[in-house]
Order: structure tokens, then C-alpha cells, then sequence
């Protein structure tokens, strides 16, 4: 993945804030799939 130019700062609460978005995200598809399917999973990460 690529991101936009930014100062080292910036960039690691940047990426922290999505690196956490992304755990909890992962976590509610994780808890869906059994539920919904393993399509629900691929559209959620793709």
C-alpha cells in the first residue's frame, strides 16, 4: 500500500489510527462470517 507524502510524525499516528481501524474492522467481519459467508469477508477486505 502506498500513502500520500507525509512527515515521519504525522505519518505513524496516521497509521496507527488506520492500522487500528483495520483490527476492529477485521474483527467485526471476522465475528460476521460464520453467519453471512466467506464473500462478506473478501468484499470487507478487498
Amino acid at each position: 500500500m502506498r500513502h500520500h507524502a507525509a512527515p515521519a510524525e504525522t505519518a505513524g499516528r496516521s497509521w496507527s489510527a488506520h492500522h487500528i481501524t483495520n483490527t476492529v474492522r477485521v474483527a467485526v467481519i471476522t465475528l460476521r462470517v460464520p453467519a453471512s459467508g466467506p464473500h462478506v469477508f473478501v468484499r470487507g477486505v478487498g
